[in-house]
């Protein structure tokens, strides 16, 4: 019902497991392609939170509103600070979302995190923000050649420090810098 009167409906996110609300979502009007404009549906995204020590990054038609760590962690660590934060670990799933990663210039050098592990069942990587399996035919645009190549005792993903600019899996135990990122956001 407020949707009739808001250009942008203020909700929140109920954690059942944790039994958190997430206050400052908003529903954004999308339009899908080639409909017509009384096609409308909306979909759930969340303000880029600035005063959290998040910002906003952007490169070429590319943004994420993300947090970065001032210090390296190890995967798990990685992955509940982004959680305590309303977050993920960053999930590059397109080539712009990869390019906003590798500018990042503490990062220069150094591995960092991926969003992306195979914890669950051995050889089926599964990302952090969705839960979707990353397709087989994928793996060679992300991967060094030979990668993932860890088996049973690598199961978290990096991004190798340049030139390489491509991912390899490590133990989830190594300390890597990281990043949280919202997904979705509104400025």
């Amino acid at each position: 019902m407020c949707l009739v009167f808001k250009q942008q409906c203020q909700s929140f996110l109920y954690n059942d497991g944790s039994k958190n609300c997430t206050l400052g979502s908003v529903l954004v009007p999308t339009l899908p392609a080639n409909t017509s404009p009384s096609a409308v549906t909306y979909k759930m995204v969340q303000s880029c939170d600035l005063a959290s020590g998040f910002k906003v990054i952007t490169l070429n038609n590319t943004s994420a509103c993300v947090w970065i760590s001032p210090v390296a962690a190890n995967f798990t660590s990685a992955r509940d600070t982004c959680r305590a934060k309303h977050s993920y670990v960053y999930t590059p799933k397109s080539l712009g979302q990869m390019n906003i990663l590798v500018n990042v210039s503490v990062f220069q050098g150094q591995l960092v995190w991926l969003g992306l592990t195979d914890l669950v069942q051995e050889n089926v990587l599964v990302w952090e923000d969705d839960g979707y399996v990353m397709p087989y035919s994928q793996r060679t645009a992300l991967f060094n050649d030979g990668e993932p190549s860890g088996g049973v005792t690598e199961n978290c993903v990096v991004l190798v420090r340049p030139p390489d600019r491509r991912a390899a899996d490590v133990k989830c135990s190594d300390l890597c810098l990281f990043m949280c990122d919202i997904g979705d956001f509104t400025q």
